[in-house]
């Protein structure tokens, strides 16, 4: 086991240091959290929509996420779609380019969206009004996550010690 009594006594004694230590590791170890575009209004901007596609074009929620459950969205997949974003607009444009048909009605996927028809299931498609991105990150924590997460906590417990350390000082003075 490892003994933290003589890294919290160095913190107690330097109160600054602490603060800067954990302000550090959070800022080197932990991931960055930042908005990211959701699927939904990608798709809206590159097709140029009138409206917001709802998750479903892809998912069985609205609420998106989890496995592919559409003929579309297998289409796209098919076409290069992965988690990562960046790789949407380039199988949007493949769909495009093969006029790809995912219902086999006689209309290509692509214009069926432009004309706010689900491209699964050739009935219109309802505009989305919250979008998928509802969440701030998708799939599972990794293992650098967890480490992450496991040296904040030991940062912040530090700091605890710290602080009672320093009451106790006090006390006894």
């Amino acid at each position: 086991m490892i003994n933290v009594q003589k890294p919290v006594r160095l913190l107690a004694r330097y109160p600054r240091l602490s603060g800067w230590t954990v302000l550090a590791l959070g800022l080197v170890f932990t991931r960055n959290a930042a908005a990211m575009v959701t699927f939904p209004a990608e798709i809206q901007k590159h097709l140029n929509l009138s409206y917001t596609p709802p998750c479903t074009l892809c998912h069985a929620t609205l609420a998106g996420g989890g496995p592919i459950a559409t003929k579309f969205g297998q289409s796209m997949v098919a076409a290069g779609l992965t988690v990562n974003i960046a790789t949407l607009d380039p199988a949007l444009d493949t769909l495009n380019t093969n006029k790809t048909d995912s219902d086999g009605d006689g209309t290509p996927d692509i214009q069926a969206l432009q004309a706010g028809i689900d491209p699964s299931t050739g009935v219109s498609a309802p505009a989305e009004r919250y979008g998928c991105g509802a969440r701030i990150s998708t799939g599972s924590v990794r293992k650098r996550d967890m480490l992450s997460i496991a040296l904040l906590t030991l940062s912040l417990g530090l700091l605890v010690q710290r602080r009672r350390i320093l009451t106790r000082s006090r006390l006894d003075r």
